[in-house]
């Protein structure tokens, strides 16, 4: 669990590309994830993570994850 906390925190890097246009940055950043990104997540989760205990893990935070946090994890998954 610490490596896929670890990976995602990593990734923020890449939100300085994301456009936030007419949102602000804690606005987004405080926002819950969308159902669109829960789903896709837990799709790819069930895809790519195959220990078990880290599967578990990420079925419990993407239900509290924000939209911010969510991007970054879906971009991490999917290797983009």
């Amino acid at each position: 669990s610490a490596l896929a906390d670890a990976a995602i925190r990593a990734t923020k890097v890449l939100d300085q590309l994301r456009d936030k246009s007419g949102m602000s940055e804690e606005s987004y950043e405080s926002e819950p994830a969308t159902e669109r990104q829960k789903s896709f997540l837990t799709e790819l989760v069930q895809k790519k993570v195959r220990d078990e205990s880290t599967v578990g893990w990420w079925m419990e935070n993407i239900a509290v994850m924000t939209k911010d946090r969510a991007s970054a994890a879906i971009q991490e998954l999917s290797g983009k």
